[in-house]
């Protein structure tokens, strides 16, 4: 979901596409204007959102959320 002032965004912030999702360009765009601290991931395939986690890289995903989510 393209947000409409990425560089407004507080705390930190995780940005997750798939290198084939037709929208990995405006996820790229979005991170690059957000400001720090954030990450960017890039999966391989080209599932969207949600349905990432259908793919066999679904349990890589997970992992980087339960990672993300756990720091302090």
């Amino acid at each position: 979901m393209p947000v409409a002032e990425p560089e407004r965004l507080t705390g930190p912030k995780l940005f997750v596409t798939s290198s084939g999702d037709g929208l990995a360009a405006k996820v790229r765009e979005q991170f690059e204007k957000a400001p720090e601290p954030k990450e960017l991931v890039i999966l391989d395939g080209s599932a969207h959102a949600q349905f990432l986690f259908e793919t066999d890289q679904g349990e890589r995903l997970m992992n980087k959320l339960l990672d993300f989510l756990s720091k302090p």
